[in-house]
């Protein structure tokens, strides 16, 4: 068996196990939930904690301004 009919049999495989996949992820995540907006919000949290530890400044407000601005909430 060459190289191509190898890679031609895993393609073929990768759709499903992409699916079995998202579904074992969106037991454990309700829907609608981002995985990503919720690893960027747990970032910016840490880099607040960590300016304000180190340098004095960088208010946990600025970063939840921020936080707000790329969910889209107002106020």
């Amino acid at each position: 068996m060459n190289e191509r009919s190898c890679e031609t049999k895993l393609d073929k495989k990768r759709p499903a196990a992409i699916k079995r996949v998202q579904e074992l992820v969106r037991k454990h995540v309700p829907e609608g939930v981002s995985l990503v907006d919720e690893l960027i919000e747990e970032r910016c949290w840490e880099a607040a904690k960590e300016e304000q530890e180190s340098q004095g400044y960088g208010s946990i407000e600025y970063w939840l301004a921020i936080i707000k601005k790329r969910r889209g909430i107002k106020g």
